[in-house]
């Protein structure tokens, strides 16, 4: 009609989606959970065993640990956060970029304040975790626990 303001449910349109506390929450558990799998089943083990005192040469190397807790099915879970640890990561990280993107002014969802910085933690997070396995100590670990 002539005059008239067409709303989104008027109009046919889905009303613009706002993002909650929810997406941050789930981006947050993608990030810490399997980042707390590899703490638990690699980064404490390395650390009981005395391996943080090894030259990072030797421990690339694959250096023998005998006192190594918890045997064959630690080093199996170890290995598995080792795989699951990036990913999560990787798309801890994409999740918050996308999300974030919300804070355009041309995009029609909104964003609270609250959610962008949880967003933005989340993706602070997620790239000191990535720099972590790329960094000396965690790529000589990473080979070490490959060995």
């Amino acid at each position: 009609m002539p005059g008239s303001v067409a709303t989104a449910a008027t109009s046919g349109q889905a009303p613009p989606e706002r993002v909650s506390v929810r997406s941050v929450a789930v981006l947050t558990a993608v990030l810490l959970l399997p980042g707390l799998a590899y703490a638990l089943t690699v980064l404490v083990p390395f650390v009981l065993s005395d391996l943080d005192e090894l030259p990072l040469a030797d421990l690339a190397a694959g250096a023998d640990a005998p006192g190594w807790p918890g045997g064959r099915v630690l080093g199996l879970a170890g290995f598995a956060s080792l795989l699951i640890a990036p990913l999560g990561a990787l798309l801890a990280l994409g999740g918050a970029a996308v999300q974030l993107l919300a804070a355009l002014p041309t995009d029609p969802r909104r964003l609270g304040r609250g959610v962008a910085v949880g967003l933005g933690l989340v993706a602070a997070g997620s790239a000191a975790t990535l720099w972590w396995f790329l960094s000396p100590l965690g790529s000589a670990l990473t080979s070490w626990l490959l060995d």
